[in-house]
């Protein structure tokens, strides 16, 4: 049988891998020396040893690497070719924690700048991100009733009430509770046990700041996931059948990061981290998908901070359809139609234009039948290569 793994060594000096070459086929180990990795996107540089990974996230994506990684000292390691992955990971436990860990860390660490991108604030002067703990959860209800979401306004002054009963805002949480409970919609209460779980369309998954002990793995539906920044709500984005979220909570060792809402009636699986672990011997190939999920929101969420740095409303349209249509490994040259799976709507929140930029840019691509309001609220789009001549700078 064909080893899984064979030692590779660098020089100093030596690139190891170049932002923007073709993809990876492998990721590769430090056992030994220094690396310096550059997200050219991010602009930002990290210098790190044993136990960092080259490659992971193009590997799994099988998209174009977003960083440059140099050997700063003599450096040698191992590389897994992508096909030997199942069995390499099986026998080694520790390794798939850590690129839990690596991944989740990443995306975390992305969100609070992409929600700042969004909403076009200087992460140098932007205020502390709001909700940190479930303290905040009275005021992030009344955040939500201002934008007129009643219904999740409702349920963060229920949650709310749940973790801090005697709370300094408990009295004004019932109050507000109590006001708006004659037109909520009670959701499904579920407990640890619950392993698959159901959310009607509009229910909280979760609140930005709640603890949590599982991540979730959607068998059908789709989420948005929101965070609230300078009091101004941020759409993160929006996750569908197949893709995993919340999954900071254990691997980077944080609350809830953003608020996740079901946009459709949502199925889901819930996985904690010895469930994980437990499909290393049960459903290996399990494994290697949740790899493929978390580092594909990776890689999207980091291009997404560069398409987002256009100041163009059309550009930054067109830069998001192009985005996402690139992670289905796909063109704005594709010959043919394609079904996004998001709706207007949901694109300018997305590309983080005010409802007057987002009028002004889709109305006219609408009108002219260029993307298509299908019945179930998702863009279609007939024919792909109309979308740059018709999102073009004027």
């Amino acid at each position: 049988m064909a080893q899984d793994k064979s030692n590779v060594k660098y020089a100093a000096g030596s690139i190891i891998q170049m932002q923007g070459e073709k993809p990876k086929d492998s990721i590769y180990i430090v056992q030994q020396g220094t690396i310096r990795t550059e997200w050219i996107l991010e602009k930002r540089i990290e210098d790190t040893g044993p136990g960092s990974m080259v490659g992971l996230i193009s590997a799994f994506t099988e998209l174009p690497p977003m960083e440059t990684v140099t050997a700063l000292s003599p450096v040698q390691g191992i590389l897994v070719k992508k096909a030997h992955f199942e069995a390499f990971f099986k026998s080694n436990p520790t390794i798939v924690k850590k690129i839990f860990q690596t991944l989740a860390q990443q995306r975390h660490n992305l969100e609070y700048t992409l929600a700042n991108a969004i909403l076009r604030v200087d992460t140098d002067k932007a205020s502390p991100q709001l909700p940190t703990s479930t303290e905040n959860l009275y005021k992030l209800g009344s955040i939500y009733e201002k934008f007129g979401n009643n219904h999740t306004a409702y349920l963060a002054y229920k949650r709310y009430l749940y973790y801090h009963p005697g709370g300094a805002d408990a009295r004004a949480a019932e109050d507000r509770r109590d006001a708006l409970a004659i037109n909520a919609v009670e959701q499904p209460e579920y407990g640890p046990a619950d392993v698959y779980r159901k959310y009607p369309k509009y229910s909280v998954v979760f609140f930005e700041g709640e603890p949590g002990n599982e991540f979730y793995l959607i068998r059908s539906g789709l989420v948005r996931a929101a965070k609230i920044v300078d009091d101004k709500r941020a759409m993160i984005g929006m996750a569908r059948t197949g893709n995993i979220f919340g999954e900071a909570v254990l691997f980077a060792d944080q609350p809830r990061n953003y608020t996740v809402i079901a946009h459709e009636d949502l199925e889901v699986l819930t996985i904690t981290e010895d469930g994980l672990m437990n499909m290393l011997s049960t459903t290996p190939k399990m494994i290697s998908h949740l790899m493929y999920c978390l580092a594909g929101r990776v890689w999207y969420a980091s291009h997404r901070l560069q398409k987002l740095a256009e100041k163009e409303p059309g550009n930054r349209v067109l830069g998001f359809l192009a985005l996402t249509l690139e992670t289905e490994h796909l063109s704005l040259n594709f010959d043919g139609g394609h079904t996004f799976y998001f709706g207007s709507k949901e694109l300018v929140e997305m590309a983080g234009l005010s409802d007057e930029e987002g009028k002004a840019v889709m109305d006219p691509v609408l009108a002219s039948g260029v993307l298509v309001e299908q019945e179930d609220g998702k863009l279609f789009c007939p024919k792909v290569p109309s979308l740059s001549r018709a999102f073009v700078l004027k």
